[in-house]
């Protein structure tokens, strides 16, 4: 029973922590569309925050073809402002992302980061889910042995 809740908890948690961190690019994203000039900038905002919700794309996804269409064209400050906005959108993902993720799932940042990157590697996609998950279910179990061993 108790796994079955743990799974659902990190289930729950990454969900969460992608919606929020999906809501954090759009922010960014209709800022640095609406300062560039692009027309329907909050419309071109959620479609990216959409794509970046998806574990293998991400916002380069769309913005890198973008500032290479922009580069091709002749339109070098759209592309430069474009690829600054990517910038600030891949820092400020990788930079939040662990704390995110480890406050919803509800372990360390460092712990939550192998266990996706353990998880792709190993068994692919799905591993991005499979791996939280193992680390929940392992710190719970250091937890409560280490209760039991108190008592």
């Amino acid at each position: 029973m108790h796994i079955k809740k743990d799974v659902l908890t990190v289930f729950y948690g990454y969900m969460r922590s992608q919606f929020i961190l999906m809501g954090i690019t759009f922010v960014i994203c209709s800022v640095g569309l609406g300062i560039i000039g692009i027309k329907s900038f909050i419309l071109k905002a959620f479609l990216i925050s959409l794509i970046d919700f998806l574990p293998i794309f991400g916002t380069a996804f769309i913005l890198l073809p973008w500032v290479a269409m922009k580069l091709l064209i002749g339109n070098y400050f759209h592309a430069i402002y474009l690829l600054i906005l990517y910038l600030i959108l891949t820092t400020t993902r990788q930079s939040i992302e662990p704390k995110i993720f480890s406050s919803q799932i509800g372990i360390y940042p460092l712990i939550t980061l192998f266990s996706i990157y353990t998880g792709l590697k190993t068994i692919g996609f799905l591993g991005i889910f499979v791996g939280p998950i193992i680390a929940v279910l392992i710190n719970n179990l250091i937890k409560q042995k280490t209760r039991t061993i108190k008592q």
